[in-house]
């Protein structure tokens, strides 16, 4: 049986890794909406997002894992492929685990669009 993780969707820019996200928030609302890190704020509420994906949404995880295996019998019907116990269960930690990402990432950028009151677009 395979565990199900989350790999963390991860934002970098070149030279800047040894710099924390602490008070992104707090920096964010001293700034006017024009010069709001946006980027550092993406990142943090998208780690928040993925923390409370492995706690507080445990069901939110359940459900995703779900439609992860219903998507996997239904690749497996319409491609007519036959696959092993193991390549099913690859297939969907697979699948699962890019919900998961885009679950994590949904949910920070709703929270930043909430604080800097525009859209964002990727």
């Amino acid at each position: 049986m395979y565990k199900v993780s989350i790999k963390r969707v991860t934002f970098r820019k070149v030279g800047d890794r040894s710099k924390t996200l602490e008070g992104a928030v707090a920096v964010a609302k001293k700034k006017s909406n024009d010069k709001l890190p946006v980027d550092k704020m993406i990142k943090k509420f998208t780690y928040e997002g993925n923390k409370k994906l492995e706690n507080q949404y445990e069901g939110t995880k359940q459900a995703i894992v779900h439609v992860a295996r219903e998507k996997m019998r239904k690749f497996m019907g319409t491609a007519d492929v036959g696959l092993g116990q193991e390549e099913r269960e690859m297939l969907v930690l697979i699948i699962a685990g890019s919900m998961m990402q885009s679950f994590s990432l949904g949910y920070g950028l709703g929270k930043v669009e909430g604080i800097v009151d525009r859209d964002i677009y990727l």
